[in-house]
């Protein structure tokens, strides 16, 4: 009968492995990576347990110092935890003071690194170097006298009416006595200015009625 029972237990202690067999065999594969690993960092493991006592000799010698630090460390605990405790709450409404700030400058977005880059090159803005080129400079200006197109509304003003500016007499200044005249200096007559040849192509008619004689001279070679 104990032969009996012994081969029951037997058996079902065999069918548990059985069913485990998996595991065991997943286990056994694990333990052998882990050997390999150990048996790799053989040489580390042996300076390791060589300088361990020496560490722990170390510490035991400073166990005193340790334990104070321990115990500093749970009155900063305590301390700060009461701190915390009593300034919770101012702690909370600057933080709910501090989120529109927070928000707008991330709504700002790039705008800001912008002007701050501006900064940097101040009172000369980042692109001089198109309009500064060695010893000249470039100077691009645009100008409109229309009030309407300068503010970008409202219809155009009505032209102001000149002010009328009364003329004043100006007296007679008395000639000078006692000063000789002075002879006239003969100038030789210049030779007259060739006039150039019209240029095909260009009309100017609309600017030959009430032209001036300057006008007439500058635009004489062009029909």
């Amino acid at each position: 009968s104990q032969v009996r029972d012994f081969l029951v237990q037997l058996n079902g202690f065999i069918g548990g492995l059985d069913r485990q067999k998996g595991q065991i065999v997943n286990a056994l594969s694990g333990l052998d990576r882990l050997t390999g690993k150990l048996a790799a960092q053989r040489g580390t493991l042996a300076v390791a347990l060589r300088d361990l006592p020496k560490g722990t000799a170390v510490l035991a010698d400073e166990r005193a110092q340790l334990t104070l630090v321990l115990a500093g460390l749970n009155r900063l605990g305590t301390v700060a935890t009461k701190v915390i405790a009593g300034t919770q709450q101012n702690t909370v409404a600057n933080l709910q003071a501090l989120q529109p700030i927070l928000g707008e400058l991330a709504r700002a977005g790039q705008d800001l690194p912008n002007a701050l880059e501006l900064l940097t090159t101040y009172p000369f803005p980042k692109t001089i170097d198109r309009g500064i080129r060695g010893d000249y400079a470039n100077l691009f200006v645009t100008v409109d006298p229309n009030p309407a197109n300068v503010l970008g509304r409202g219809p155009a003003l009505p032209p102001v009416p000149p002010l009328p500016v009364p003329s004043l007499p100006v007296p007679v200044l008395p000639g000078v006595p006692g000063v000789p005249g002075v002879p006239g200096v003969p100038v030789p007559s210049a030779p007259g200015v060739p006039s150039l040849p019209p240029v095909p192509g260009v009309g100017l008619g609309g600017l030959a009625a009430g032209r001036s004689d300057f006008a007439a001279l500058l635009l004489g070679g062009f029909s």
